[in-house]
């Protein structure tokens, strides 16, 4: 695994999504999903390995107080319930088509989480096609937003893994309360 630059600004993603209300699970740090929310300050780093869909996106966005935070929390939580357990379609510039199954939506001791799959084309020279797991996490820790999404590569397996409910907590115990 590779861990790329920094980010310092809310990523602004060339992707669109069939349905804009579901973005905030399926675009991690993005500008349609923190837009007019009162963010002041972001901190995001990619690690990733070169195969498609394998790495992790992480994210910590500062609000001016924990209550700004704890706002948006509350309505991600009513946005990601709203969009378990759907298909959206999602489009790229010079990438094919893809579909985002979107599974349940969990909101357990603070920490949203939800699995999501996405089938992509396999890596030159394996055979597909490929079906990428990941898990999206969402928490709040004073007045900071973690968002975390974690993808892997596996052909044949049905199990999730938790990676992204693990990275948000790590990061969530290290903020100053």
């Amino acid at each position: 695994m590779t861990a790329k630059e920094i980010h310092t600004e809310i990523m602004n993603h060339p992707v669109q999504i069939s349905d804009k209300a579901c973005e905030a699970l399926a675009l991690e740090g993005a500008d349609p999903v923190y837009a007019g929310s009162g963010w002041t300050d972001v901190r995001g780093q990619n690690v990733s390995n070169p195969a498609p869909g394998q790495g992790v996106e992480q994210y910590v966005v500062l609000f001016s107080s924990a209550h700004d935070a704890a706002a948006f929390f509350t309505a991600s939580a009513q946005t990601w319930v709203a969009c378990s357990n759907r298909q959206l379609a999602v489009t790229s510039p010079g990438r094919p088509d893809r579909v985002l199954n979107i599974g349940p939506v969990a909101n357990m001791r603070n920490i949203l989480s939800a699995d999501t799959q996405l089938e992509v084309s396999p890596p030159p020279g394996a055979q597909g096609p490929f079906v990428v797991r990941c898990q999206r996490a969402l928490t709040v820790a004073n007045n900071v937003i973690i968002d975390v999404w974690v993808g892997g590569l596996r052909q044949e397996s049905s199990e999730s893994s938790n990676f992204a409910v693990i990275i948000a907590n790590q990061i969530a115990a290290k903020v100053p309360t």
